[in-house]
This record gives structure tokens, sequence and C-alpha cells, in this order.
């Protein structure tokens, strides 16, 4: 309660056309609406372990930082 659903997209560079609203549809389409999100943002890469594994806080903490970054120029 009280949070938005963003999801990040790495695109695989052989795929073209793809864009958020084209994925949003897709989300509708498969998903139940508390699972569609919001936002969707798009990066060439993930933080991600020396063994593979995506590093979620990392992700975490970069959207806390925006966001109070956001916040805090709102306030001026």
């Amino acid at each position: 309660m009280g949070e938005r659903i963003k999801a990040i997209v790495v695109i695989k560079p052989d795929e073209r056309g793809v864009g958020a609203s084209g994925l949003i549809k897709w989300c509708r389409e498969r998903l139940a609406p508390y699972k569609i999100p919001d936002h969707i943002e798009f990066r060439d890469m993930l933080p991600k372990s020396k063994v593979g594994k995506l590093l979620r806080r990392e992700i975490r903490e970069e959207e806390r930082r925006r966001i109070t970054s956001i916040d805090r120029k709102t306030l001026r």
C-alpha cells in the first residue's frame, strides 16, 4: 500500500520497436491489475554482482535518492 509499480527494462540489442505503451499493453493482457507498472524506465544495463545476480537493493537505493532529490526541489 502506498507504493507504485515501476518497471526498469533493458531491451536486447536485436529487438526494435519496443516502447513503454506496448509494454504496458502487454502487461494489461497478461498480469493482474495490481502488478501493472505505472512507469517504465529504459536502461542500457542493470547493476549486477560479480556472480551475475541482479543488485535489487542498489536499484531501490537509486530510486529512493531520486525521489528524495525531487521532493527537495519541489519544496524550494
